[in-house]
């Protein structure tokens, strides 16, 4: 009622505000009209200021414009591009500054390289540059003229630009010379002159001014300033006023507030009344409705209006609540009962051991408590919704529909069974069913409820009982079972035979009654009671009297029956007649008493044959046992050879069946092999074989650089295809090492050699420690040797960032015919963590993913090292720390060669030859010193420029250095300048500098002859390089040396001309090259012309064979895999011919 009399109260407020709304409404659209008129007006106003503003941009711009316009189809801007004439730039690019009104000007070439600028001098020097991304250049290029704005330090600058063209070029179609921008800056005098010229305030921003909104009577307009991609750089708002509008605006205002007061004043006044004639009789209904209070509204009810009928209806409703609060209270109390029932039956439902279910009338479960979880392994939820019969084994299936479904028809009384229900491991369960049916109101049985038990375990032993009962039945033996009184409980047939009591003879009797007969040992019949009273199984030999009084001798087994206490509830006997055997045992002790007597007339002769007897009684019984034990062994063995013999059968035809098909594997796998090696290896040397051709021509720096990677990616490619190559031959065990003579110092520089420039131009330090204890005349595989140093320098090159690679190498055993060595590679690189190491050797594998992406590599190169050295009868390790670098070593066994001592000129020649060493890496120094002091030399050695001048200078009056030797690359002072200072220093003027640089400084050699150094020398440096340098330099020195060898350096001078005057009479080589690939024909021919040899082509052996048969060569260059005949063949007929 409460609720009736706010509605009301509510109601005629709301029908209030809806008047005050409207009137407010019609206020507001007046308003919105007028706003609207004036909004069409502003942007009137503002396309037609924004038509003006781009006028007056175009106008300020076009001077710009015209002069990117002009001087890019001017001839002789095209000729200062080419030329760079500064004096021709600086006097018309500077003009034309302040010609067209410009604040800059920047020319650039094609390769983006600025090549002048002019500046106004407003602009200062902050515009000598322009900061542009190389893709301008590209937009440019493509649009051939363009206007864009951007950001520098002097504000926002307008650009102009233009490629360059010749006159005759007027369309811009042919490829520019050139770039050519111009550009003026957007200052505050600019903006304000071109303010002043659109009567408009300008304001410049580089964003895009927040919550942007025009003033009253104000008209703004927001302009763009593009960037070199199109994107907007700059924001342009241009704002003015307008008397007009602005007075039609405030007008509008005004309207509205006039009218939102007139509606305020109306709707006060009507509120007003209708409180005073409404308001207060409804306020003292709804406290009376409030409160319960109907007295205070008795006055109100004797009222004929709308308030009295309220007043009136309020009475009733307090009167019909009493009566409801009075109903609520009843139906409390019973929901309160039944809420305690049900969770009486609840508890129950979920405590007890049984499964209580409810199914709909078609059997499908609606309700499972948690012990059908517990019975059938499934859960509550996977039951529900389910039909019973999913849960029921299929051939148990139509008996249940035929005894449970009588439960679907109305008045059917409750029905007990036996049901398997499958569990959820697949077993079975037997369950006892206990299921009526529930009732609707109409009578219809709308579902089944019930209880299941789990009788698995009982039936499992009544089927057990069964079938022991069954047996002890059908047994020879006799079975009495007794209860826990030792009262007689069953007998079976054997036992009525036996004693010829029945069943209900002995039924209820205690088992000793009948077991012990009268008469019998009185120690024999306690012991039976004792056991039988203390529930004690025994077996035990007794007599007993049979129904007709004979004597029955049995052996007694006795067995307790327990409960799951472990409390005995009864006994089972088992009795075996042994009456028979018991009469022969009783003969056969007369017959012994009777022998024992005749014995003891002949006592000295039994006791002889008794002993015998025994005696060979016992050993054969040793014997027997024996043979028993060797049999039962012999045929355990026989079992187990049987069944060996038939697995090793079956896996020698599975290893048969196996090995063909590896075998088969293998060939296919070979065959692939080759093939892949012939047509990737045939192209790939055609593309390497024709970029070195190319190399060797003129060509521009561009050029080069495409030829150069062209090569370095097919060398690169090549040398993974290699990999694949070798792992897989190591796979198939098809990788064989050679046996030759070698010379160790060569592998190992030439090693070096080949990755010399890489470690140059990473400035990295390559380091060869070589000891002369170490046999350097060895046979073996150089090929091999040289591919794992290869693999492993190129790995501490590829990741060392800076700092050095050392390759070492030490003699770990060695006698007079072999020598076993040790190599180590040591770099300052990146490292390897301890739990990466161990799959650095497994193949296709590397630290990590980000290894491949980064540094590249296959993943291969240390697994072939592994297999190539343990070939070399050795083992790989690593030694590694994350940031400290890594060491590579590996052991390798080689033969010695008969003799040790290589050709080369006598150590006298050099022998206390007095020698600096200036080197700035440590490493380096102190192997030049070994190497040094092992020739018999005087070394000495310096870490700067400043202490090796100290050290010469020293030395200079006594006894001077000869010879030093300077690395180029030093910090503060280089070996450059260091050669320079020396020559300059009349003291040290006779002192040989021989300069060590790497590869990459080929032009530093020009610059070191000019600064008169006397020879220079690759590193890493070779041994035998350095050996002949410093002979020579000692000569060239003034050192005391041999007559013979004096000799040979008096004539050394001609040899070369000698030699190159051999050369160029050498006769031309003809050369047969047979390859059916016309790219390697091509590279073939071409490399052999540099090498004045003529060369022949022949595309198969049997051309090969016709062109021998024609003419005779020098030398035959054959491919393997050809059509017609192949390489192998045609050299085998070759062979047997000559």
């Amino acid at each position: 009622m409460v609720e009736r009399v706010r509605s009301i109260s509510f109601r005629i407020t709301a029908l209030l505000c809806l008047a005050a709304v409207a009137i407010a409404a019609a206020a507001i659209g007046r308003h919105h009209t007028i706003t609207a008129e004036a909004e069409e007006i502003a942007a009137q106003l503002r396309e037609d200021r924004s038509r003006t503003l781009d006028r007056l941009l175009q106008l300020k711009s076009r001077s710009v414009w015209s002069l990117v316009y002009d001087y890019t189809f001017w001839d002789e801007m095209v000729e200062f591009v080419l030329r760079r004439d500064t004096r021709w730039a600086s006097r018309f690019i500077n003009a034309a500054v302040e010609t067209y009104g410009a604040d800059g000007i920047w020319v650039y070439n094609l390769e983006r390289e600025q090549i002048y600028s002019a500046r106004s001098p407003r602009a200062g020097s902050g515009l000598a540059t322009l900061s542009l991304p190389p893709e301008t250049f590209k937009e440019i290029k493509r649009r051939r003229v363009m206007r864009f704005f951007t950001w520098t330090s002097q504000g926002l600058l307008e650009v102009h630009a233009g490629t360059i063209h010749s006159s005759a070029d007027e369309d811009r179609l042919g490829t520019p010379y050139g770039y050519f921008l111009a550009g003026k800056l957007w200052d505050d005098g600019m903006l304000s002159a071109l303010g002043e010229d659109a009567a408009c305030r300008l304001e410049l921003s580089r964003r895009p001014p927040v919550g942007f909104r025009d003033n009253v009577g104000e008209v703004s307009h927001l302009q763009t300033l593009p960037g070199w991609d199109a994107r907007d750089v700059a924001y342009l708002r241009a704002s003015f006023e307008n008397p007009g509008l602005k007075a039609l605006v405030r007008s509008a205002r005004q309207q509205l507030l006039v009218s939102l007061a007139m509606t305020a004043a109306l709707l006060s006044l009507v509120v007003l009344l209708l409180t005073r004639w409404v308001g207060a009789p409804l306020n003292k209904v709804a406290r009376s409705a409030a409160t319960g209070d109907v007295e205070s509204i008795a006055d109100l009810e004797r009222q004929p209006s709308e308030i009295g009928e309220v007043a009136r209806l309020i009475r009733r409703f307090f009167q019909q609540e009493e009566k409801m609060r009075e109903e609520a209270g009843e139906r409390e109390r019973l929901l309160t009962a039944w809420q305690e029932s049900e969770e009486r039956y609840r508890v129950v439902a979920e405590t007890t051991g049984n499964v209580i279910f409810q199914t709909d009338p078609n059997g499908v479960f609606t309700f499972l408590n948690a012990a059908w979880e517990a019975m059938t392994g499934f859960t509550v939820e996977e039951g529900l919704g389910r039909s019973c019969l999913e849960f029921i084994p299929e051939e148990d299936r139509e008996r249940v529909v035929e005894r449970f479904w009588k439960l679907r028809e109305p008045g059917q009384p409750p029905i007990r069974g036996y049901i398997r229900f499958i569990h959820k491991d697949g077993s079975f369960r037997w369950t006892r069913v206990n299921a009526g049916q529930v009732l609707s109101a109409s009578g219809e049985a709308v579902a089944a409820i019930g209880v299941m038990t789990d009788v698995t375990e009982q039936i499992r032993q009544q089927q057990e009982i069964e079938r022991l009962s069954l047996v002890a039945r059908k047994t020879g033996n006799a079975v009495v079972l007794t209860d826990s009184d030792l009262r007689i409980t069953w007998i079976n047939e054997a036992f009525s035979r036996l004693t010829g009591y029945s069943t209900e003879d002995v039924l209820g009797t205690t088992a000793d009654e009948v077991l012990i007969a009268p008469g019998s040992s009185k120690e024999v019949a306690a012991e039976v009671r004792r056991k039988l009273v203390d529930g004690v199984g025994f077996q035990m030999e007794i007599c007993q009297r049979t129904k007709s009084g004979d004597p029955c001798w049995t052996l007694l087994e006795a067995t307790p029956i327990r409960r799951e206490d472990g409390a005995p509830e009864g006994f089972v006997l088992i009795q075996t007649d042994i009456t028979q055997s018991r009469k022969r045992e009783m003969e056969f002790r007369a017959q012994t008493e009777a022998l024992e007597l005749q014995l003891l007339q002949h006592k000295h002769i039994a006791d002889r044959t008794c002993r015998e007897l025994e005696r060979q009684i016992e050993e054969r019984r040793k014997t027997e046992e024996e043979l028993r034990r060797e049999l039962e062994r012999l045929e355990r063995v026989r079992c187990r050879l049987e069944e060996q013999t038939l697995a090793l059968l079956r896996q020698a035809e599975e290893l048969t069946i196996t090995r063909d098909r590896a075998l088969e594997a293998a060939r296919v796998k070979a065959e692939f092999l080759a093939n892949m090696s012939h047509e990737i290896r045939t192209p790939l040397n055609g593309v390497i074989g024709m970029t070195s051709l190319l190399l060797d021509t003129p060509l521009t720096e561009d050029q080069r650089d495409f030829a150069e990677t062209i090569r370095v990616s097919g060398e690169a490619l090549l040398s993974v295809i290699n990999d694949i190559l070798d792992y897989s031959k190591m796979d198939a065990g098809r990788l064989e090492l050679e046996c030759l003579d070698f010379n160790l110092r060569t592998v190992v520089e030439e090693a070096l050699d080949v990755l010399a420039v890489r470690a140059a131009e990473k400035g990295l330090e390559l380091v060869l420690d070589l000891p002369q204890d170490v046999p350097q005349l060895l046979k073996g595989d150089a090929g091999r040797l040289r591919q794992v140093l290869l693999n492993l320098i190129g790995n501490g090159v590829k990741f060392t960032r800076e700092g050095e690679v050392t390759v070492s190498v030490a003699v770990v055993d060695q006698d007079r015919t072999s020598a076993t060595l040790r190599f180590a590679v040591s770099d300052t690189g990146i490292g390897i963590p301890k739990d990466a190491q161990d799959r650095l050797f497994q193949p296709f594998s590397q630290v990590d993913g980000s290894m491949t992406r980064k540094y590249g590599g296959t993943g291969l190169g240390l697994a072939i090292s592994r297999r190539l050295v343990e070939l070399m009868g050795g083992t790989i390790s690593v030694q590694s720390e994350p940031g400290k670098g890594s060491t590579f070593s590996f052991t390798a066994s080689f033969q010695k060669q008969a003799s040790q001592q290589p050709q080369r000129r006598s150590l006298s020649d050099i022998r206390e030859l007095k020698v600096l060493a200036v080197d700035d890496n440590a490493t380096n120094r102190r192997i030049l010193y070994e190497q040094l002091k092992a020739w018999g030399c005087r070394p000495a050695t310096a870490s700067c420029a400043a202490e090796a001048l100290e050290i010469l200078r020293e030395s200079a009056g006594s006894d001077p250095f000869l010879v030093a030797l300077l690395d180029l690359q030093m910090p503060d002072v280089d070996g450059l300048h260091l050669g320079t200072q020396i020559c300059n220093d009349p003291q040290l003027t006779n002192c040989k500098l021989l300069l060590l640089t790497s590869v990459v400084g080929v032009g530093a050699r020009e610059q070191a002859m000019e600064a008169g150094f006397f020879g220079t020398l690759t590193k890493p440096v070779k041994q035998s390089a350095l050996f002949e340098a410093l002979v020579d330099a000692a000569a060239a020195a003034g050192w005391t040396t041999p007559a013979d060898f004096l000799k040979e350096s008096q004539a050394k001078p001609t040899a070369p001309s000698q030699r190159s005057r051999r050369r160029s009479r050498r006769p031309l080589v003809r050369c047969l090259v047979v390859d059916d690939n016309p790219v390697n024909q091509t590279v073939a021919q071409r490399m052999l012309a540099r090498e004045r040899c003529h060369a022949d082509l022949a595309t198969n052996g049997q051309e090969a064979l016709d062109a021998l048969d024609l003419t005779g060569y020098d030398i035959v260059f054959m491919d393997l895999q050809m059509p017609v005949m192949g390489g192998l063949e045609a050299t085998r007929r070759i062979q047997r011919e000559c």
